[in-house]
């Protein structure tokens, strides 16, 4: 009994400074490093700024673009929403969109008609020439009672160009390939030039139309059949803009 206590007390002894020896270690062991920070997500189109272009009326008919910056489809998702915030927007009889994506090389194109038949792909076709990419482009449209026929797609791609031009004039040399050659615009396209430029004095132009096989020159202002019947466009006697001869000298 006498040899055994010793040992036993000895052994218990080297229990206890085993046990404070791993309690040192660990309080004393250097802290794990902080996981690697999460690389920064792109802005999403909530935090982009949404570009909207200047509003016109054709017969009582509201027309107005808007265009975001967008790099996939739940950019063009978000887009819509803060669009709709707008009640005026979110209540508009159409609004008809298209987007083009690219990523690595691959382009990804879409559409929507919003109930405006066949309007999404005309819009999408003036996307194209335009060389719009990675962008959104929403047409508002507000019916005024007054049936329009084919002059609406030229209202709704003349909405869209005005918000194009004013997206890519921000940032010039980084909007893809749209060519800078002047082409011969269409009339209605010349007629909104006139009307929606507060330097332009519209009192000054006439539009010469075509009645009952005639030519007939009344002021641009009192302007309000289809664009089919607007043969010219006149500034003080002088022809600004003319169909059969292709001539388009207004800036």
């Amino acid at each position: 009994q006498t040899w055994y206590r010793p040992a036993a007390l000895m052994s218990i002894k080297d229990e206890a400074d085993r046990v404070l020896t791993v309690r040192s270690l660990v309080s004393t062991s250097p802290p794990k490093a902080p996981p690697p920070a999460a690389a920064a997500a792109p802005p999403s189109a909530m935090t982009r700024t949404i570009i909207h272009g200047p509003a016109f009326t054709d017969r009582k008919s509201k027309f107005q673009g808007h265009l975001c910056e967008v790099s996939c489809e739940d950019d063009v998702d978000d887009f819509l929403a803060k669009l709709k915030t707008n009640k005026k927007v979110a209540t508009a009889t159409h609004n008809i969109m298209a987007y083009r994506i690219c990523t690595n090389g691959v382009l990804n194109e879409m559409r929507d008609d919003d109930g405006e038949s066949g309007a999404g792909d005309k819009l999408l076709d003036l996307l194209r020439r335009m060389g719009v990419e990675n962008a959104a482009v929403v047409v508002t449209r507000w019916y005024g009672g007054t049936q329009l026929g084919p002059d609406r797609f030229r209202d709704i791609n003349h909405s869209a160009r005005l918000v194009i031009d004013q997206w890519m004039e921000q940032l010039p040399a980084a909007r893809g390939s749209a060519s800078s050659t002047k082409k011969f615009r269409n009339a209605a396209d010349v007629y909104f030039r006139i009307v929606n430029d507060p330097a332009i004095n519209i009192d000054d132009f006439t539009a010469v139309v075509s009645k009952k096989g005639k030519e007939v020159e009344i002021p641009l202002k009192d302007f309000d059949q289809a664009w089919k019947s607007l043969q010219g466009i006149r500034m003080k006697g002088r022809v600004t803009w003319e169909l059969a001869s292709k001539t388009d000298v207004l800036n």
